[in-house]
């Protein structure tokens, strides 16, 4: 009997283990990708001369998503490496980046160096519009809030983007 109750309570245990993670799998994705550019612009800038294979990665939990997307260039020097957290509700989005450029000219390459006017970091807020079947249109304005893109004569800027 003890056996029998014994056995039971480990095919329970398994049973409801499985549920558990079926039930956790389905509200959590992880995507990944790789995309090739002809070149790389950053609001209307060109960081490379050309193509750029730009990898990228997300793990989604219901509303949030925590990311990285990078962009490395091929044939010249120009590389970024991001690191996002999203929260997104119905069709909004509001969006932390941690923008890394290694290698940029100038800066500090340390990648835990945070000193304002020498990190190589930037510091992005951003809140975006993603449209729908009904409004094809996908809205998005950012801030720098942190780093050396956060001087004087920098502009925030945001991108409007249409699907057919």
């Amino acid at each position: 009997m003890r056996i029998k109750l014994t056995i039971l309570l480990i095919l329970f245990g398994i049973t409801l283990n499985s549920y558990s993670e079926e039930k956790i799998q389905k509200k959590s994705t992880i995507s990944m990708g790789v995309d090739l550019a002809s070149m790389y612009l950053w609001r209307g800038f060109d960081l490379g001369n050309g193509p750029a294979i730009q990898p990228w990665g997300e793990f989604s939990y219901k509303n949030f998503a925590f990311g990285s997307w990078g962009s490395y260039e091929l044939t010249g020097t120009f590389k970024e490496v991001d690191l996002y957290a999203k929260y997104t509700h119905k069709d909004f989005s509001l969006l932390f980046t941690d923008l890394f450029f290694p290698g940029f000219e100038g800066l500090n390459q340390n990648y835990f160096n945070f000193k304002n006017q020498t990190t190589g970091h930037c510091a992005e807020l951003g809140l975006s519009f993603n449209g729908s079947e009904k409004v094809p249109l996908s809205i998005y304005g950012g801030f720098i809030l942190y780093g050396v893109a956060n001087d004087s004569g920098s502009v925030n800027t945001g991108k409007v983007n249409h699907s057919p």
